[in-house]
């Protein structure tokens, strides 16, 4: 090939960079423009991770004008190199007196510029990243809140469409730069795949926003962050080493061409380096074994047929039997019943998700412990089950605001605090499963928000020592009452099933001991008065049974005396009637009966009045048991024959 076919092939090759420079210049200004107006300014995207994108694109404009300078320096000078040739066939002395330097510029201005260019850029790129960086983090990354965006589905898609743009212009950036003549097209190249994976990013937190987590588009931002301010330390630190490092002939590597994006985007670039650590470390060139150049070769496909199956796994999902799900697809709810139990399929991650919501258990929430949920309960210092209410029940503990039945004056009503905790149970029902998950944003935190006002109105205008006694039972179900048409109300699409009022007791610290003084007043004051009670229910029944008793022998010897006194008289009437019959049988009974009944334990002796001198003693008793005198001896005696 002669040299006017080279430098004819060298100025197609300057002519194709440079059409190329420029196509990629003007591809990194309108996407820029997209980023800058309809994302950042605008808010249309609704993505704080899409708004990172602009820096790179940054960096591809700086790359991609510098490419372009190049490209056309160098047309120049292979425009100047044929016309030289051209003098030396003509062999026109009379131009080739001037001296070459003022004719033929344009090659030492491309040196000059290939060897001062890269240091400008490097630095334009170093401070940009500084300023947007914490531009960004100042103004974008720290707002208060994500602006409203109504369009996800299409600004997901726009930013998709960006992505494989991006892609697309960055793989034939890279494929590009292996001629040696478009060498600085890997720069360019490795920022706009860095690009492509900031917008696909952006797209899945589009959709993830729609979902209801917003969340990830914060994860997603730091992480690309963290991913820019470290391309932008190596930028400086290459800039720097620069400086200090021996030169050689062949300048393989601008200075503002980032390392640690050539591992991913160089062909090769990854493995050729874990290739030469493994040959560096074991002595040997292990990477040209059978075994390294198999895994070389199909470890990539291997790991994205990996990524692809877990991919696919996110379409099955199981709902377990105490649960319902609803299906969403690209952020819309479907139609029709509530998923039961079993395995259901959907779109996969993040196109589709299926809600698991546990419709069938039965959910409680505290209120009253001073915390999100249920607080630890203090355990009793001693092994039993009492809490005195000088002790704290549970680690934090709401006071609650309660009326007293007792008035201080006509104008004033005395109010107390109370702490106690209402656990309420609840089950989310089958026809307000939607206004459960979709009506509220946490709805157990709008659950709890809820009951704390209903009970904290409740308690209001309830007494305190009712509360600790007579109507602790019945306000239970007057507060499920409450609860649930409040519940209702704010379309929670829950159903209350049971109240309970826990360790209702004044407030510790300040309240409780005082209260346990009065307490133990009142109590020793009812003890004194059932004392005093139960001395008159035993002192009157006794006095009262007394004077019954006397009355009653009252009126028992009254009528004992009457009747006596009517039976002597009778008696003594009788006795005159018989005497006036016969006096002498009369004086005669009597002295006997007289001997009978009135002398029957008085020793009789008998005195005859003729013998004077004899007295016969007769005992008349009668014997208690026999004796030897008594017994007749002659029957005794055996018979004689």
């Amino acid at each position: 090939m002669d040299s006017g076919s080279k430098i004819q092939n060298r100025l197609d090759e300057s002519a194709r960079f440079r059409t190329l420079s420029m196509a990629f210049l003007s591809f990194a200004a309108l996407i820029a423009f997209v980023v800058a107006y309809p994302g950042m300014a605008r808010g249309w995207f609704g993505a704080t991770v899409l708004d990172l994108a602009l820096l790179p694109i940054i960096f591809v404009l700086a790359s991609s004008a510098a490419c372009y300078v190049l490209a056309s320096m160098e047309f120049k000078m292979h425009i100047e190199e044929e016309e030289r040739i051209l003098l030396e066939k003509r062999k026109d002395k009379s131009a080739l007196e001037v001296g070459e330097d003022v004719l033929f510029v344009a090659r030492r201005s491309r040196d000059n510029f290939r060897k001062y260019a890269p240091y400008v850029v490097s630095g334009v790129e170093i401070a940009a990243a500084a300023v947007f960086l914490v531009l960004y983090h100042r103004y974008i990354g720290k707002r208060i809140e994500a602006p409203s965006v109504s369009n996800h589905a299409p600004a997901a898609f726009v930013s998709l469409a960006i992505a494989l743009l991006c892609l697309f212009f960055g793989v034939f950036a890279v494929g590009q730069s292996r001629v040696r003549a478009f060498r600085w097209f890997r720069v360019p190249g490795a920022w706009l795949i860095l690009s492509f994976a900031i917008f696909a990013s952006a797209s899945v937190s589009i959709l993830l926003i729609k979902s209801g987590r917003p969340e990830w588009d914060g994860w997603i931002r730091n992480f690309f962050m963290v991913v820019l301010a470290a391309t932008g330390v190596e930028l400086l630190l290459n800039f720097i080493m620069e400086f200090y490092r021996p030169r050689g002939e062949m300048e393989e590597r601008p200075v503002f061409e980032s390392r640690i994006l050539a591992l991913f985007t160089e062909p090769g670039g990854l493995m050729r380096n874990v290739a030469e650590t493994l040959d560096y470390q074991f002595g040997f060139k292990i990477s040209g074994t059978w075994l390294y150049k198999m895994v070389e070769t199909s470890l990539i496909p291997l790991l994205i047929l990996w990524m692809f199956s877990l991919w696919t796994m996110t379409c099955f999902v199981q709902i377990y039997p105490n649960e319902l799900g609803v299906r969403e697809s690209f952020g819309v709810l479907e139609k029709g019943e509530p998923l039961t139990a079993g395995i259901h399929f959907k779109l996969p991650y993040p196109y589709g998700r299926i809600i698991r919501i546990p419709a069938d258990d039965i959910q409680e929430v505290y209120v009253g412990t001073g915390a999100d949920e249920k607080s630890v309960a203090v355990k009793p210092e001693k092994d039993t089950n009492a809490i005195l209410w000088t002790v704290m029940h549970y680690e934090k503990e709401a006071n609650f605001l309660v009326a007293s039945d007792k008035s201080v004056s006509e104008n004033e009503t005395p109010v107390s605090f109370i702490s106690s905790v209402f656990n309420i149970q609840y089950r989310i029902g089958r026809k307000g499963l939607l206004d459960y998950y979709y009506g509220n944003q946490d709805a157990r935190k709008t659950i709890k928000a809820v009951s704390e006002a209903v009970i904290v109105k409740f308690l209001a205008g309830k007494d305190m020592l009712k509360m600790l006694s007579l109507e602790r039972k019945s306000n239970k179900a007057l507060l499920a009452d409450l609860l649930q048409k409040a519940y209702d109300r704010h379309g929670l699409g829950i159903e209350v099933l049971f109240v309970n009022i826990l360790d209702v007791h004044p407030p510790v610290e300040k309240v409780a001991p005082s209260f346990q003084n009065v307490v133990g007043a009142i109590e020793e004051k009812e003890a004194d008065i059932l004392k005093a009670k139960e001395y008159e229910n035993k002192t009157i029944p006794m006095a009262e049974a007394e004077g019954a008793r006397v009355v009653l022998d009252a009126e028992t010897g009254s009528r004992n005396a009457v009747t006596l006194a009517q039976s002597e008289n009778e008696r003594f009437m009788k006795q005159l009637l018989a005497y006036r019959q016969m006096p002498g049988m009369f004086m005669l009974r009597t002295y006997l009966d007289f001997f009978e009944n009135e002398c029957a334990k008085v020793r009789k002796v008998v005195v005859a009045s003729d013998l004077a001198h004899n007295v016969f003693i007769l005992n008349l008793e009668e014997k208690q048991r026999l004796d030897l005198l008594d017994v007749p001896l002659a029957d005794l005696a055996p018979e004689k024959k």
